[in-house]
């Protein structure tokens, strides 16, 4: 049998609605670690909220847009200031707010998808060949 060493993360991790809310502004603290959770690999990052130094789980949307933003390397992401946008959706049954940690200039669209607005205030358009018809 091969077992697996666990590694955890030390530190509070911040409540919803208590620690961080969407809109609120929050700074990321450390370059971030990877542990293993009830669901597979989490991606946890220690961020300053309103109440203190906390531990969140940042999603892959969250880790997509952030590459796209900062880079790949995560320790370019320390000290850079992002914003929670929330999306209300159902997730194996049940009703569940779900936490965006993004930059200023992602929205969620009239389909609830998270897109980067231009100055002008509109989302980035589509190319023709994404287009699905």
């Amino acid at each position: 049998m091969i077992i697996k060493k666990k590694t955890t993360v030390s530190g509070e991790y911040a409540k919803k609605g208590e620690d961080i809310n969407p809109g609120d502004l929050v700074t990321i603290l450390s370059p971030g670690e990877t542990v293993e959770g009830q669901f597979g690999e989490q991606y946890v990052f220690s961020i300053k909220t309103k109440n203190g130094d906390k531990n969140a789980n940042f999603n892959q949307t969250t880790l997509n847009i952030l590459h796209d933003e900062f880079g790949e390397d995560t320790s370019n992401w320390v000290g850079k200031e992002v914003v929670i946008r929330g999306k209300k959706t159902v997730i194996a049954g049940k009703k569940v707010e779900v936490y965006y940690f993004v930059t200023g200039d992602w929205q969620f669209d009239d389909y609830q998808e998270l897109v980067k607005v231009t100055e002008t205030g509109a989302g980035e358009t589509p190319s023709p060949e994404d287009i699905p018809f």
